[in-house]
């Protein structure tokens, strides 16, 4: 005899994995704890760091070069550091199915 308690459980489990399936990304928030490498405390385990974090570039330091047409042509540098800093609380997309995170921004 099937025992409907337990059946029930079982649907009910199901159900519930079909819908986090459904949805392709979470949000969540986190502190960066390390810088070098970076490394995110998002309240698991422990830090995400290294593939799990994908990093757009405006979270890097960048360096551009111009060029001025004059005579004589003068060369420019600007350095700008968006990086990421010790204590930076930022939202973060967790994709489904896996354990990668996209850094959006600090908050």
């Amino acid at each position: 005899m099937i025992d409907m308690t337990e059946f029930t459980r079982a649907v009910k489990r199901v159900a519930v994995q079909a819908v986090k399936e459904t949805v392709p990304a979470n949000a969540v928030f986190g502190t960066v704890v390390s810088t070098e490498p970076l490394q995110i405390d998002v309240g698991y385990e422990k830090p995400i760091y290294g593939e799990l974090l994908i990093l757009p570039s405006s979270f890097r330091k960048n360096t551009y070069t111009t060029t001025s047409g004059g005579n004589p042509s003068h060369t420019h540098t600007i350095e700008i550091d968006n990086s990421l800093k010790m204590g930076d609380k930022v939202a973060l997309l967790k994709m489904q199915g896996g354990q990668r995170h996209i850094v959006l921004g600090v908050v």
